[in-house]
């Protein structure tokens, strides 16, 4: 752990938790964006193909195979919806980021306790901590870049705003 105090790790394992989790939270928004989209534009077509063959006289028209046409979209959408595992993939990043909110919790338990702690409890707390974080982070699903990116440009903003309000 280096020269550095329990209690200054704890405090900057705290904070990667909670970098970690917004991220999960990003993804998960992104996957259940996508999903939801592509479930309206499933329904929306199959509402558009029914009106179209409800309304289409003689069968074989050009109006028949537009609906046809739009009973493909909407197969093709659910098709790709199950395909990514929108759903579950938004659900793995949910638990992800509930876990790393946990985590983050842990930390800053730590770091106010430590104080109250020897050198070496605070040292074994840590090492047991970090062993957790390191064991969610592997059954984690990955974060995209863009989550991180999205995130950055966030923390980014918050800077900005901090540096403006106290200049």
């Amino acid at each position: 752990m280096g020269d550095k105090t329990p209690y200054h790790m704890a405090g900057t394992h705290r904070h990667e938790c909670k970098l970690r989790a917004r991220e999960h939270e990003i993804s998960e928004s992104k996957w259940r964006s996508l999903s939801t989209f592509l479930t309206v534009l499933s329904a929306l077509s199959g509402v558009v193909a029914g009106a179209t063959l409800v309304t289409s006289r003689p069968a074989g028209t050009p109006w028949a195979f537009t609906a046809g046409a739009f009973a493909l979209l909407g197969a093709a959408a659910l098709a790709v919806d199950a395909k990514l595992e929108c759903k579950a993939n938004a659900e793995a990043h949910r638990s992800a980021a509930v876990g790393f909110e946990d985590m983050r919790s842990v930390y800053a338990t730590l770091e106010n306790n430590v104080q109250g702690l020897s050198i070496e409890q605070a040292r074994v707390e840590l090492k047991e901590a970090y062993a957790k974080t390191v064991e969610l982070a592997k059954v984690s699903p990955l974060v995209e870049a863009g989550s991180r990116k999205k995130r950055e440009r966030e923390d980014a903003k918050k800077e900005e705003k901090k540096a403006l309000v106290g200049a």
